[in-house]
This record gives structure tokens, sequence and C-alpha cells, in this order.
């Protein structure tokens, strides 16, 4: 017995059809545009333009060098002749924007704006680009906070050039070798196993306050030291290296001097 439902599913399969293949065609037409971003979507019709020029201005003069040096559109460069510029795209224009935004936050710049001004040949197709910069007002450093030093052990002075201070324009380079300092200025004084956080908080507009967060460990004192295997000419100096005032705070930098063990060998509380 023939069903009378098929001969009416088919029919309305065949009717479907040519919308659902429509739809299909739409959607893999629509689908790489919905997902560029509202910058790209404006850029993206000079993508594969060449780049008849390329200059970025308003950059902070200790910055002016380095900066345009490490963008994508700045091209190869070329000994006494100007460098090779490369086609352009949209997303290489949005990726260096994003590299200078960064590169400026870093440099006490967090507030920095950039604006794209392009001049265009439509018949060479060429694109003329200079990336004008507005970096906004500088961070600087209100105060700086250390939490955990320990009681015995004085700490180094707070106007010393290795430690970032109150005034100084905020960078994120300098807050890095800050901290690598306080941690240096630790394990060479006893506290081997030292380490140091840093928290960077906003105070008003353009100041920010420095923390260190200082966990210091034990405090670790070397009680003995021998050293074995050297020749009858050397023995005069492993005297003078073996017989330091003894128990004194273990020291990296010392123990690297005088070539002793990677480990101090004996601690106590911190």
């Amino acid at each position: 017995m023939t069903n009378p439902f098929r001969p009416f599913l088919r029919r309305t399969l065949l009717c479907a059809l040519p919308a659902l293949m429509a739809m299909v065609l739409c959607t893999a037409m629509v689908s790489p545009a919905a997902a560029w971003s509202p910058f790209e979507q404006e850029w993206s019709p000079y993508d594969d333009w060449q780049l008849s020029s390329f200059h970025v201005s308003g950059v902070p003069g200790e910055m002016e060098g380095d900066l345009k040096a490490g963008l994508a559109l700045t091209g190869k460069r070329r000994l006494l002749r100007s460098p090779i510029l490369p086609t352009f795209s949209a997303r290489m224009l949005e990726e260096d924007i994003a590299r200078i935004r960064l590169a400026l936050a870093r440099e006490g710049y967090p507030a920095a704006t950039v604006t794209p001004v392009a001049t265009m040949d439509n018949t060479g197709k060429q694109l003329g680009l200079t990336l004008e910069i507005s970096p906004g007002p500088m961070v600087s450093v209100v105060s700086v906070d250390m939490q955990g030093w320990p009681a015995a052990l004085a700490p180094p002075d707070s106007t010393s050039r290795e430690l970032l201070h109150a005034g100084r324009r905020f960078r994120d380079v300098e807050l890095e070798l800050s901290r690598q300092f306080l941690r240096r200025y630790l394990r060479d004084r006893g506290f081997a196993m030292a380490e140091v956080a840093t928290e960077v908080r906003a105070a008003r507009d353009s100041t920010v306050v420095i923390n260190f967060s200082i966990a210091p460990g034990d405090l670790y004192l070397i009680t003995s030291v021998s050293a074995t295997g050297s020749s009858p000419d050397l023995r005069a100096g492993d005297r003078r290296l073996t017989n330091p005032e003894l128990p004194c705070p273990y020291s990296k930098r010392d123990s690297r001097k005088s070539r002793l063990t990677s480990g101090p060998p004996s601690s106590t509380a911190g």
C-alpha cells in the first residue's frame, strides 16, 4: 500500500532545497566577515595594498628609536637604504597598534591612544600610513611599601638607584629590576630561599602605589667550611677560604666567589 505522506514529504524537501542551499551559502559568505573586528572591517578593503610610506608620530622622546623598530609595518631594514615596506593588512595594523599601547603602558603611559591616518592612491593601490600617538598623562610612583621584611635585617637604602622609589616615572622594567634587587639583597644576607612579589595599585589618575611582598624564609648560617682535593700549592688559599668567622650568614654571592657548596648547610628560623 502506498503511503500518501511520502510524496508530500518528497515535494516539500524538493521545494525547500533551494532555500536551504541559499542559507548554507550565505552562512559561508557571512561567517568570515562576522569574525572580523569593527577595526578590521574598516581597514580590510586595503588589504594587500602596497605601503608607500610608514611613519609614527608623537612617541615620547625616550622611546622614539626603539618603538618603531619593533613594529611589523616598519618592514625590513637595509644598510644605508630605505626599508622594504610590507604589503598592508588590517590585522597587521591592529596588532601593531596593540604593541604600541602595551609598550607605552609599560613605560608609564597606560592611557595612550593610537590613531592611524592614511593617504590612498587608488590607481596604484598604494597606501601611505602614519600612526599618530597621544601618550596621555605619565604615571608616576607616589609611594613604595615593603611588607614582611625580616626584623633581623636592615633594609636597603630606599634612595638606592637600584630601587624604584616615590617621584619616579613608573616603568615595568624598573619594577622587575627592583624586585630582583630585593631578592638578591636578601639571599646574599642569609635568607637563601627568599622570594619577593610585587603589587601595583592605582592611587589617583596618574599615580600608583608599589607594594613589595617579602617572603624571607629561614635564615641560613654557615657553621663549617672544608676543602678537599687541592694541590699543595693551593692549600694556603684554601685555608684563607675555609677559615671565615663562623657562624656567618650564608651568601650566594660569597659562595660563588669562594666556590663554596651551592646549598647552605644549616638554618635557623628567621
